[in-house]
């Protein structure tokens, strides 16, 4: 990136206080022994008082005006540093949202989020990757239900920007609504899922919540109309926080899921089967060779019958039973991230 005078010093600016405040160890310290929130609050409402809450929005909104480069600055610095925060969440992509919407919500919620005293978290995900057209939360006669998952600071969250399906005869992207929803709202349910790099996600499950006219974040039936345009810029912010991993990187490391069934009881091909989902690492050094190469496997609980050998189930059953499989996994890799990560540092 090619910054300014201002937007260099605002790097230096934060390099530094990271430098202080955020050292790897700081988040090797929050992956052993992880918070609630799933970030260090303290460590937060500081870099609030930096302004980094502030950059990226307008300043008829409390923001600095800075604009996505300046934040790209900062996303470089903490993706420098690997701190884990709320900022990629609450305002690359919440505050972005609500303020690209432009109704009530910019002049109620956004001073919130600017003082730190509000963050927000995007439930989009209802599967393993991002598929917004295939979303299936409902929102039916002012009644919210539904399950999303893997939502990035979902347990830090105080609000929900969740993407539900409001026109009940469309498909895809069209039809679709973002509706604030508070954390302890009854009927919000909150489930913790501490990745193996110290960042947070969650399922979150809504069940028959009740929603009014005032919580919809701008137009209903279309919000794909500015979320997409949002998500667009916040890939890019995203891309600068990986770019800042890479100058002091002594490797790389590649990771990627797989998921296959099983059987579990089997007798003359009649029996159960479950899901077994594997994660395969592979490092990588500065030569470009590869120093380490580790696959772990987890089993999902849930089963379904198996006939001749073959899985009898519904397509809808696939998802939850992966989902389950990869909790399982990930829980077991949070027991042995210490050991896997000794092993790869002495490789390298």
């Amino acid at each position: 990136m090619v910054l300014n005078e201002e937007q260099r010093l605002l790097q230096s600016t934060i390099r530094d206080f990271l430098n202080q405040r955020a050292p790897v160890s700081a988040l090797r310290e929050l992956r052993d022994n992880p918070t609630p929130q799933g970030f260090d609050t303290s460590l937060w409402r500081e870099l609030v008082d930096l302004g980094v809450s502030s950059i990226v929005l307008s300043e008829a909104h409390g923001g600095f005006g800075f604009g996505w480069m300046g934040l790209g600055a900062v996303m470089e610095e903490i993706g420098r540093h690997l701190t884990a925060t709320p900022i990629f969440s609450s305002v690359v992509i919440g505050a972005a949202l609500i303020e690209a919407a432009d109704d009530h919500h910019s002049t109620e919620v956004l001073p919130e989020v600017v003082a730190g005293t509000r963050t927000l978290a995007f439930a989009c995900d209802e599967g393993l990757r991002f598929n917004p057209g295939a979303t299936a939360t409902l929102l039916n006669q002012g009644v919210l239900q539904g399950e999303k998952s893997f939502v990035l600071n979902g347990s830090g969250a105080t609000d929900f920007l969740v993407l539900a399906r409001t026109a009940t005869d469309t498909k895809g992207i069209d039809g679709l609504s973002l509706i604030l929803v508070p954390r302890d709202a009854v009927g919000v349910t909150v489930n913790a899922i501490h990745s193996v790099d110290g960042h947070n996600f969650a399922r979150v499950k809504f069940d028959q919540v009740a929603v009014d006219h005032r919580q919809f974040v701008g137009a209903p039936d279309h919000a794909w109309d500015f979320v997409s345009g949002v998500l667009d810029r916040a890939t890019l912010a995203l891309a600068a926080e990986m770019l800042g991993y890479f100058p002091d990187a002594d490797g790389v490391m590649f990771i990627f899921l797989s998921y296959e069934f099983i059987p579990k009881v089997a007798v003359g091909g009649m029996g159960t089967a479950g899901i077994k989902a594997y994660v395969n690492m592979r490092l990588y050094n500065k030569e470009g060779k590869k120093v380490f190469n580790m696959r772990e496997g987890g089993t999902s609980k849930k089963t379904v019958a198996m006939i001749k050998g073959i899985p009898v189930m519904k397509p809808a059953e696939i998802t939850p039973m992966c989902l389950n499989a990869t909790e399982k996994l990930v829980k077991d890799l949070n027991k042995k991230v210490g050991k896997l990560a000794g092993k790869a540092d002495k490789k390298l």
